[in-house]
Formats: C-alpha cells, sequence, structure tokens
C-alpha cells in the first residue's frame, strides 16, 4: 500500500518568434494560458501508434500497458468539454503519443525520482524547454505536468484533473503531441513520480 504524500504541479509554455511565456509553480498552482496564431505541422516529430511504443518498466511504474493506459486517459479527458477551475473549455482533438516527448518526460521523472524533489526544475537546472529541445522536438508551444505519489494512472489523473492549471494542460487544444513517464524509488519522498509533456510542433 503507498502510503506517500501525494504532490501536483503544472508549467505551461507558450511560445511563438516573439514571445515566450511560461507559469507553473510549486503544489497545485495553477497558470495562466497565452495562445499562438502560428500554424503546425507534424514534419520535426516522432508520432508512431501507440501499440507499439515500449515503455521500460523503469520509466513508467511497472504499470502494464502504461502508454496505451496513460493516452487513452489523457484523450477520454479531452473529449469532454468541462470547467478546469472557473474556466470553460471545450472539447479537444485527440493528442498523438510521441517518442521524443516520452523521453523528456522520462529523464525528469527519473531525476525527480533519483534526487527526492519534486519541480519543473531539474536537479542540473534543466527547464522544460531544455529537455524537449534535448530530444530534437522542434515546437512552438510546450506544457507539463509532474505529481509525486500516486500509484495509478487514474489516480494521477483525477488529481490533476482537479487542479485548475493541471486540467487546462490536459484540455488545451493547442497542444497536438505528448508523451509520459512515470519513474519509482521508494526512498524516495513521494515513491513515485509522474510527469505529462505536451508540445506543438513547429
Amino acid at each position: 500500500m503507498n502510503l506517500a504524500p501525494e504532490r501536483s504541479t503544472l508549467t505551461l509554455l507558450i511560445a511563438s518568434i516573439l514571445l515566450l511565456s511560461a507559469c507553473g509553480g510549486g503544489g497545485s498552482s495553477g497558470g495562466g494560458t497565452t495562445t499562438s496564431s502560428s500554424s503546425s505541422t507534424s514534419s520535426n516529430t516522432s508520432n508512431v501508434p501507440v501499440e507499439n511504443v515500449a515503455v521500460p518498466p523503469e520509466d513508467s511504474c511497472a504499470i502494464a500497458g502504461f502508454a496505451a493506459t496513460m493516452l487513452a486517459a489523457v484523450n477520454a479527458a479531452r473529449a469532454t468539454a468541462r470547467y478546469c477551475g472557473s474556466t470553460w473549455y471545450s472539447a479537444a482533438p485527440a493528442l498523438a503519443w510521441n517518442t521524443k516527448l516520452t523521453q523528456a518526460a522520462a529523464v525528469h521523472s527519473h531525476d525527480m525520482a533519483a534526487n527526492s524533489f519534486l519541480s519543473h526544475t531539474g536537479s542540473n537546472g534543466s527547464t522544460l524547454v531544455n529537455r524537449v529541445d534535448a530530444t530534437g522536438y522542434v515546437a512552438i508551444a510546450w506544457g507539463e505536468n509532474i505529481s509525486g505519489g500516486s500509484a495509478t494512472v487514474d489516480a494521477v489523473m483525477a488529481g490533476w484533473l482537479a487542479s485548475a492549471g493541471h486540467c487546462a494542460n490536459i484540455m488545451n487544444s493547442t497542444f497536438r503531441d505528448f508523451g509520459a513517464a512515470c519513474a519509482r524509488n521508494d526512498a524516495a519522498a513521494y515513491q513515485r513520480y509522474w510527469t505529462q509533456d505536451f508540445a506543438t510542433p513547429r
């Protein structure tokens, strides 16, 4: 039985040539949303059918079918219009699983688990943008949800959807691609460390 406390936080970044906006922070804080009018294509991404994506157990907290389960949960949430806090979001298009975003998410979840912290800033000072850039994904918009303590995809999703800012990331119709990871370290404060990375390709 997992008795570790649970905590979530998020960051949302939308960028264009002239604009870089960031929001988010510790705890379960929310954040504003900035939109970009830039068009996007998928030529710089690595979308593959989710059934062909192998997520190592250390990246998924040994949850069977992690990639398919997480993507289905996110797309089911996006398919239903809802309030995120006091802001109404219409249903949004389904996201595509992206291996590069999954890599960025896995790096951060492993870092948090290994070093027992919960933050969007990595132990080496990295940001979400740094981690996504390092994979070669070329984006005009980025978003990240993180959480610690949940034992299942359903539990972590319920927590994120109950938080205005995290929910806003999940429902943001700007995003097109998605990757996620969970890393476990029973000696760390929250034991399980979750990361969702969202992006829109340039």
